[in-house]
Formats: structure tokens, sequence, C-alpha cells
């Protein structure tokens, strides 16, 4: 019996066909779109920058040590996703509005354009004193205190500010 030899692929474009081609049979439309996609942006990618062994390698290490990140609680490809600008696209993608509309919330609900940095800490109603001030008077506690959830701490806020939120105005 003579065993006949597998063409082997030969070029870079050939290596990209090939994978793609193995995506052919998946039954699911949207998900075939989005793997052949996948794959040809990274396949350009690869070209584009010439990406070497220790490059390539280097990205396999970095993805698995933020796999090794995450449980059931952590997910640290979000994180990753926002940090590469992924997620505030797939928003921007996915909520369109009008321009008079509010913007979604991945920037976050204390978002301001050009605000400067705060320290770790800091304080926000500090910086922008033009937002509105609530005052939040708590009910007179019963005779038989309820039980607190965990989430509620003891020295519960009295005040904030609203468009630059303080957190540090404590109720007594």
């Amino acid at each position: 019996m003579t065993m006949t030899a597998e063409k082997r692929v030969k070029t870079e474009d050939e290596i990209t066909d090939e994978v793609l081609r193995r995506f052919d049979a998946t039954t699911d439309a949207r998900l075939r779109e989005i793997m052949q996609s996948l794959v040809k942006h990274l396949h350009a990618f690869a070209r584009e920058v010439q990406l070497t062994d220790k490059e390539w390698f280097a990205g396999i290490e970095f993805l698995t040590a933020v796999g090794k990140k995450c449980a059931g609680n952590r997910q640290e490809f979000i994180l990753l996703s926002d940090t590469l600008g992924l997620s505030i696209l797939v928003d921007k993608i996915n909520h369109q509005f009008p321009g008079s509309a509010t913007e979604t919330t991945v920037l976050g609900p204390f978002y301001r354009p050009g605000a400067e940095e705060l320290p770790p800490g800091g304080n926000m109603a500090t910086i922008d004193p033009t937002g509105i001030r609530v005052e939040a008077i708590p009910p007179a506690p019963p005779r038989t205190p309820p039980a607190r959830p965990p989430s509620m701490l003891p020295n519960m806020e009295r005040f904030a500010f609203f468009s630059g939120v303080s957190a540090h105005l404590p109720c007594s």
C-alpha cells in the first residue's frame, strides 16, 4: 500500500486560507463569520508587524497570566478589553443614540472630559464645587435596630454632591 503525502502548506496566504477553510463547516453562520474575520485580521496583524517567535510567545504568556487571574467573581479579560478600548467600541456599536441622549455608562458615572486626575482616595467634590448638595437624613432608629446587610457600613454618609460626588462626609 502506498501512502500519499498530504500537500504541505507553503505560503503565508495558504496558511490563512487553510485555517479559514476549517471554519467552513461551522453550522452557526454568525460564529463562522466572526471566527473567519478574526483569523483574517489576526494573520494580517502578524504579517504587518512581522511578529517574531519570541514576541508571539510573550503574547501567549501574557494571555495565560490574564487567564490565571480570572475566577468566578473576577474577570480579568473584561479589564483587558477595557484597556484595549474594545469594551467602549462594542458599546458604541451596539448603543447608538441621537446626539442629545445620555451616553451609556462604560466610562462610568463620574467621567468628566478633561478632568484632572485624582490620587487614590482623592475627593472629587473639592475639584468641582458646582454640583448640587443633597442631604439625606436617616430616619430615627427603631428601638431594636435591624441587622444590617454586610454591604452597609456603620458610618453611612449623610451628604453627597452630585456632578462631583463626595465620599468624605460621614453621618452622625
